[in-house]
C-alpha cells in the first residue's frame, strides 16, 4: 500500500508533502505480527494457513524497515500459547527473530540493558526485604 501512497501523493504536490508516504511510515509507525492466532484455536495448536501471516509481515517488514516491526498477540481474544509457536517457525533469520521478539520492543519503550541496570541500581531497599 505504501508504494500506491507514494504514487497518488508525490512529493512537493496534493499538500505539499517534503518526504514520501513510506518514509513518514519508517519514523513514525511500528507495526505487530499477529502470529496467526484465532480465537477459538486450541492453546499450542499453529494456524495452518500462517503462509497469509508471513505474507503480512513481509510486507510490513520491507515498508516500515524490521526495526519497527514487533512481536503482539490479540490478547484477549488471541492465544499467546498458539502465537509463540507460530512466530519461532516463521521463516525469519535469528538476528531480525531477536527484534521482533524483545529488541525492537525494549528500545522503543526504553527498556533496554542499561536501563534495567539503572532501575535496579536506583531502586530503595525496602525495609521488609532487608530484615534478617
Amino acid at each position: 500500500m505504501a508504494w500506491r501512497a507514494d504514487y497518488g501523493f508525490p512529493l512537493n504536490k496534493n499538500g505539499g508533502l517534503k518526504r514520501t508516504i513510506k518514509e513518514y511510515l519508517r519514523e513514525n509507525f511500528y507495526g505487530g505480527i499477529l502470529c496467526g492466532e484465532f480465537a477459538d484455536q486450541a492453546p499450542g495448536a499453529i494456524d495452518k494457513s500462517w503462509s497469509l501471516s508471513y505474507q503480512a509481515y513481509l510486507g510490513m517488514a520491507n515498508t516500515i524497515g524490521i526495526d519497527r516491526v514487533l512481536f503482539t498477540t490479540d490478547h484477549p481474544y488471541g492465544s499467546m500459547k498458539a502465537a509463540r509457536p507460530f512466530f519461532d517457525q516463521m521463516p525469519i533469520n535469528v538476528d531480525e527473530k531477536e527484534k521482533i521478539a524483545h529488541l525492537n520492543a525494549e528500545r522503543l519503550l526504553g527498556l533496554g540493558q542499561n536501563s534495567r541496570t539503572a532501575c535496579v541500581a536506583e531502586r530503595p531497599q525496602s525495609p521488609r526485604w532487608n530484615a534478617a
